[in-house]
């Protein structure tokens, strides 16, 4: 029996079987990413992380009052 076709959730491209074996497309989530499509997301990921990994200093979650 054959694969099953299956295509970017986001671009619409065909995904390889190879390229899901490598790791290079996946499925995360309920949604499949092509390598190129895959690469952006975590460009984007990675540049919203790194803004919203930290407060600024002197901000953050408030601390409960030692007794």
């Amino acid at each position: 029996m054959g694969r099953e076709v299956v295509y970017c959730d986001f671009c619409g491209e065909r995904l390889l079987p190879k390229d899901l074996e490598k790791g290079r497309a996946v499925v995360l989530l309920k949604k499949k990413y092509c390598p190129k499509c895959l690469k952006e997301a975590l460009e984007k990921g990675r540049s919203a992380g790194a803004r919203d990994a930290a407060p600024p200093r002197g901000e953050g979650p408030p601390t409960a009052p030692q007794c």
